[in-house]
């Protein structure tokens, strides 16, 4: 499918191309007959899971993490696995504290750290005083260890996604 891709890029009916939910052995074999590489890798990407190897080789193949379920929440979280583990990442201590420091929102911490690692992040939400909110992230600029504490929160690598998502690709207009 790939080529068929690049296709759509050449005849000018795209400006790019991404994959979705693909690991660094998914993106190889892309990699390894693409003309065009993939922009971008839409992935669930958040603090619970911080994919620290596949970050860094899209980084280093230039290729955008897209972190879907940025703030793990809504209803695509599978329910068992927050009430299980008793998972609020937006309640997490170090969130509280870095809010609270930064006079910011939980969210817009968690918003922020995805931006510092370079991650294309779009949280969904249909409320507009979120939707403005949400751009409060950008005006924030942590320590650098501060970023690195976040990031320890994956430990045990949580995934929420139910499943619905399947591998794919993505064509960005």
């Amino acid at each position: 499918m790939w080529p068929k891709f690049e296709a759509l890029v050449e005849k000018g009916m795209t400006k790019s191309i991404g994959v979705s939910n693909y690991n660094v052995q998914n993106i190889l074999i892309v990699l390894s007959i693409c003309k065009i590489k993939p922009v971008v890798n839409e992935v669930e990407f958040n603090p619970y899971l911080y994919q620290k190897d596949l970050k860094e080789f899209c980084d280093k193949e230039n290729i955008k993490i897209f972190s879907y379920y940025p703030l793990v929440k809504g209803h695509y979280c599978t329910k068992e696995i927050v009430e299980e583990y008793h998972l609020d990442l937006l309640n997490e201590p170090i969130i509280k504290i870095l809010s609270e420091k930064y006079k910011k929102t939980p969210g817009q911490i968690v918003l922020n750290w995805h931006i510092h690692l370079g991650n294309v992040v779009i949280p969904g939400t249909s409320n507009p005083n979120r939707m403005k909110e949400n751009l409060g992230a950008v005006d924030i600029k942590m320590e650098e260890n501060e970023y690195q504490t976040i990031c320890s929160l994956s430990e045990k690598e949580y995934r929420f996604c139910d499943g619905v998502a399947l591998y794919g690709v993505n064509i960005f207009a």
